[in-house]
C-alpha cells in the first residue's frame, strides 16, 4: 500500500477558532518564552542599532545612521528588546506522508507558536526548509494573518539539508523545530541550540506509528522514490514498534541532556495536544 501524499497545507474553516481557544488556555507567551514582552515603544535610552526589518515601527528609524550606511537602520531602546522565537518548519517531501499529512500538523503547530509569541509582544522568524527555503519575520499581532497565509502556501518538496538546519538554529532566541527528523541525529540539532532553548517536534504518519498487520505494506521514501515491500505480521509489528519506542526514548534523552525538549506525535493528533506538550516547562 502506498503512503498517501498530501503536499499542500489546508487550514479548515474552524482553525482560527481552534487557534484562539488554544492560545486562551496556554501559558502567556509560553513558560520558556519569558512571559509578556514590552515590545519597542516606551523607553528612551538607546541600547543598540540594527538592520531594519520588515514590519518595524517607522518611529524606530534612525535617520542619521541610515544616511551614513545607505540602508535603513532601526534603533533599539534599553529595556525594550522584544524576545525572539525562531519557528523552523520542515517542508521536505517526506512531510507529505500521512493523512492528514505530517506537514499539515507541523504547519498548525507553527501557527500556534507564531501566534503565542506575537500575542506576548515578541518577534518571530518563521522559516520553511525544503527544496527552496522561504522565511518571513513577524513583529506584532497584526502579522498573524501573514503567517497563516505563508503557512497555507507551503508545498512539500525536495530534501532537508542538515547543514542549513544547523545554520538556522544558530540564531539567538528560543526555537521551535517542527518536522520529520528521523534521518537527522539529535546532536545536529542540539549542537546549535539557541541561547533561549530548543523545542523539537517529531511528526510521524499513522502508518509509521502503527503499520497494519492485515495487509502488505509498501514503504516509500518520498524524497528519493525508493520503495520497499513488506508483509507485516503481528510479530513484525511488535518488533517494529518496540524498536521505534527505543529510538524515541533515546532521542528524548539526548535532548534532555542538552536542556532541550523533544516531543513525538502522530500527524493525526490534534495540534492542540502537540502544542501543549511543547510549551510546557
Amino acid at each position: 500500500m502506498d503512503l498517501d501524499l498530501e503536499r499542500r497545507v489546508r487550514f479548515g474553516p474552524d482553525f482560527t477558532r481552534r487557534l484562539g481557544l488554544a492560545l486562551a488556555s496556554a501559558s502567556p507567551g509560553g513558560r520558556a518564552f519569558g512571559g509578556k514582552g514590552r515590545g519597542e515603544g516606551a523607553g528612551h535610552e538607546l541600547e543598540a542599532l540594527r538592520a531594519w526589518r520588515s514590519g518595524d515601527d517607522p518611529r524606530r528609524l534612525d535617520w542619521a545612521a541610515s544616511a551614513r550606511s545607505g540602508e535603513p537602520i532601526a534603533r533599539v531602546v534599553r529595556g525594550e528588546s522584544s524576545p525572539e522565537r525562531l519557528v523552523l518548519l520542515d517542508a521536505s517531501m517526506s512531510m507529505a506522508a500521512g493523512r492528514p499529512s505530517k506537514l499539515q500538523l507541523a504547519a498548525e503547530v507553527a501557527a500556534f507558536a507564531c501566534a503565542q509569541a506575537l500575542h506576548a509582544g515578541g518577534r518571530v522568524h518563521l522559516v520553511a526548509c525544503a527544496a527552496r527555503t522561504r522565511d518571513m519575520r513577524l513583529c506584532g499581532r497584526h502579522d498573524l494573518p501573514r503567517a497563516l497565509a505563508f503557512l497555507a502556501s507551503l508545498e512539500a518538496d525536495g530534501r532537508l539539508a542538515p547543514a542549513e538546519l544547523a545554520q538556522r538554529l544558530a540564531e539567538p532566541g528560543e526555537a521551535w523545530v517542527l518536522g520529520d527528523w528521523t534521518t537527522i541525529h539529535p546532536s545536529c540539532l542540539c549542537a546549535s541550540r539557541p541561547r533561549g532553548g530548543l523545542r523539537a517536534l517529531l511528526v510521524l504518519a499513522p502508518e509509521e506509528r502503527d503499520p497494519s498487520p492485515a495487509m502488505g505494506v509498501l514503504w516509500v521514501d518520498p524524497e528519493t522514490g525508493e520503495r520497499r515491500a513488506a508483509r507485516v505480521d503481528s510479530a513484525a509489528k511488535f518488533e517494529y514498534q518496540s524498536s521505534l519506542g527505543r529510538e524515541l526514548e533515546l532521542r528524548a534523552l539526548s535532548f534532555a541532556r542538552a536542556h532541550s525538549l523533544f516531543v513525538a506525535c502522530g500527524s493525526d493528533d490534534p495540534f492542540e495536544r502537540a502544542a501543549r506538550r511543547l510549551e510546557r516547562a
